[in-house]
């Protein structure tokens, strides 16, 4: 048996491409040779363990071999991953609906958004009808597969084990706030802007880092937000970082008062057991998969109120006891992700032993 996991664009920084690799990782303990096969890659990570190879390099396919398509939307060949030998797995991570994409901002992305979306309705239906079973993140995920052609859903979290770095911050000379995503308009950063901009009038000292990564198609969403931080006279207050590597992020964390997350659209948001490992304080909007990734832990958001929730972390920086409850719930919430055992979950559904 070989395994080959298919990937538009591999990524190993961000949610599907941890997937990928961690993946990766249990497939070896398992003994099984795999390969990750993409269409492109913006970094190389061949190891032993890990072999990176084009739609152009993968060798002749039989029935023995088990093909993994990761799917977080239109974009890999799919004629070409129907085409192939062996059974047929989707690994799915859910699509961000056209909804999120303002058209008075970029109506050009807007309307090339909603044909995405027609399309990717159209291939989950030929892929329910060709794959074994579908792999998902999360439960939430999963619900949305239920309109779909699929006979087996499963879930299976996000095969990566998190950092545990510390239990409790020093409060007396934290104030920064920060976020990690991409610079994508689900993620509402221009929401994050208006907490920060009360947050800021608390404590005139206190930056924001806006950690993540600008894809050419979101340039005017990016924009958009410059123009708002100009707007809003936080030109020197708000950092913003590009494809940084963990370590770097793990050092900015450590003057970080809280992490903030009001992204509207998440299927699982990775970044949220990230910042639970450091025991920041984690204040995050309640949509999508957020409370089965966070396991209820953290500050869950109900509403968005800027006002509100500047006040609220305010609340919790005078209260020095609760907050470190509150980020000590949060590390035994990545403690126990981390006790998942993707190891014994893969072999029955692969249906082999060791």
């Amino acid at each position: 048996m070989r395994v080959f996991q298919h990937i538009d664009s591999w990524k190993r920084a961000d949610g599907i491409g941890a997937d990928v690799f961690g993946l990766s990782q249990i497939f070896s303990e398992l003994g099984i040779s795999s390969y990750i096969v993409t269409r492109t890659t913006s970094e190389s990570f061949h190891t032993p363990l890990v072999q990176t190879i084009s739609l152009r390099d993968i060798p002749l396919s039989n029935v023995e071999d088990v093909h993994i398509l990761h799917y977080g939307g239109t974009g890999y060949p799919l004629d070409f991953f129907l085409s192939l030998s062996g059974r047929k797995i989707l690994r799915f991570h859910n699509f961000t609906p056209a909804t999120f994409f303002d058209s008075s901002l970029d109506l050009n992305l807007a309307l090339r958004m909603q044909k995405d979306e027609i399309k990717t309705e159209i291939e989950l239906e030929s892929l329910g009808l060709f794959c074994e079973s579908a792999w998902c993140d999360s439960t939430f995920n999963a619900e949305l597969l239920k309109h779909y052609s699929f006979q087996k859903v499963i879930v299976l979290p996000i095969c990566k084990k998190f950092k545990i770095l510390r239990e409790n911050q020093n409060l007396s000379s934290n104030i920064n706030l920060g976020f990690v995503s991409r610079f994508s308009p689900q993620k509402k950063w221009e929401d994050l802007l208006s907490v920060f901009q009360v947050w800021n009038s608390i404590y005139p000292d206190s930056q924001l880092d806006c950690v993540g990564s600008v894809v050419p198609a979101f340039s005017k969403y990016f924009a958009y937000l410059m123009k708002e931080v100009q707007n809003r006279n936080l030109t020197d207050k708000i950092n913003f970082h590009f494809h940084l590597e963990e370590e770097k992020i793990e050092i900015l964390r450590k003057d970080w008062f809280a992490t903030v997350c009001l992204s509207e659209h998440e299927g699982f948001c990775l970044p949220v057991l990230e910042s639970f490992g450091t025991g920041t304080l984690t204040l995050i909007y309640l949509q999508g998969a957020i409370r089965e990734t966070s396991g209820g832990e953290g500050v869950l958001l109900k509403e968005k109120n800027p006002v509100q929730i500047a006040y609220l972390l305010k609340y919790f920086r005078d209260n020095p006891s609760i907050y470190k409850q509150i980020s000590a719930n949060q590390v035994k919430r990545v403690a126990k992700f981390n006790e998942t055992d993707w190891s014994s979950s893969i072999q029955r559904e692969l249906s082999f032993s060791i």
